[in-house]
């Protein structure tokens, strides 16, 4: 697990083995459209850079999927529902 800040700012990136495959923005509240852009820029920042198709942001309670361009979805998921899919998922 790693940070980002160059420019902009990523909380998490999840590397298996030498490849990034997950970026995550953590923000309790997004109704703000200011923090919202800047969780966004973020996240399509370092998805640029290691070539990711789909960011999250976990948050309080807001939850929705927006799509950035031809191949880019960032999900936006409350905390409680972030946590139970990662502790059902068997690997």
């Amino acid at each position: 697990i790693f940070y980002y800040n160059n420019h902009h700012e990523c909380d998490f990136l999840i590397r298996k083995g030498a490849r990034i495959e997950s970026a995550i923005q953590v923000c309790c509240d997004v109704s703000d459209e200011q923090t919202l852009s800047r969780e966004i820029a973020g996240l399509n920042h370092v998805m640029n850079i290691y070539g990711l198709t789909e960011g999250t942001i976990v948050t309080m309670d807001e939850e929705k999927e927006t799509k950035h361009g031809t191949n880019r979805t960032i999900m936006l998921i409350p905390a409680w529902k972030w946590l139970l899919e990662k502790a059902l998922r068997v690997d």
